[in-house]
């Protein structure tokens, strides 16, 4: 499977190698170059790797956002322990004894 190199600058795309874009003569090393390869599943279709380095977010949304997800994690938790429950229950009636220490 090759890799490609894809520019940050123009999105030529270019064997590993060069420290130049063949195409805009830019730097392929440290400026936000992506690594590109081929799909098999879909071919004709680029799968990009890509490095998130800063999220620039408000903070109030920031606050929010953190509000939503802890608000949406207490049914998560809720349906979590009660399969437990259900299993707990389950393995106490086929395994006898096992509710009695």
């Amino acid at each position: 499977m090759s890799h490609l190199l894809k520019c940050a600058a123009c999105g030529a795309t270019t064997p590993p190698g060069p420290s130049e874009c063949p195409t805009c003569g830019g730097s392929l090393k440290g400026d936000g170059s992506i690594l590109v390869r081929p799909d098999k599943a879909h071919p004709g279709v680029e799968v990009l790797k890509v490095k998130v380095v800063d999220l620039d977010i408000p903070f109030w949304q920031m606050v929010k956002l953190l509000l939503i997800i802890s608000l949406a994690a207490i049914p998560a938790a809720l349906v979590l322990m009660s399969a437990l429950a259900i299993v707990t229950a389950l393995l106490a009636a086929i395994v006898p004894g096992a509710a009695r220490p």
